[in-house]
């Protein structure tokens, strides 16, 4: 899910026409979400449990490669 924070309505439908995403997004503008999962600025990834725990937070820039193994240690923990 993409949040879009610290931007205004007009610009987050410019940014999703000139790049159109292919998962579910919504809008923080107050970061009433974003401030609790401990936001500081973008780009700011957050990766949640299957019971909605920060398993993992990445602030600045990250790789594919680094969010494929943050999701493979969750789908490989016990349950």
């Amino acid at each position: 899910m993409g949040i879009f924070v610290e931007d205004t309505e007009a610009k987050a439908r410019e940014f999703l026409r000139d790049h159109p995403v292919s998962f579910p997004y919504g809008a923080d503008w107050q970061l009433t979400l974003a401030r609790p999962l401990g936001f500081r600025g973008m780009p700011y990834t957050v990766v949640m449990s299957p019971q909605g725990d920060v398993a993992r937070r990445f602030f600045g820039p990250v790789e594919e490669a680094d969010l494929v193994a943050a999701i493979q240690e969750l789908l490989a923990a016990p349950k």
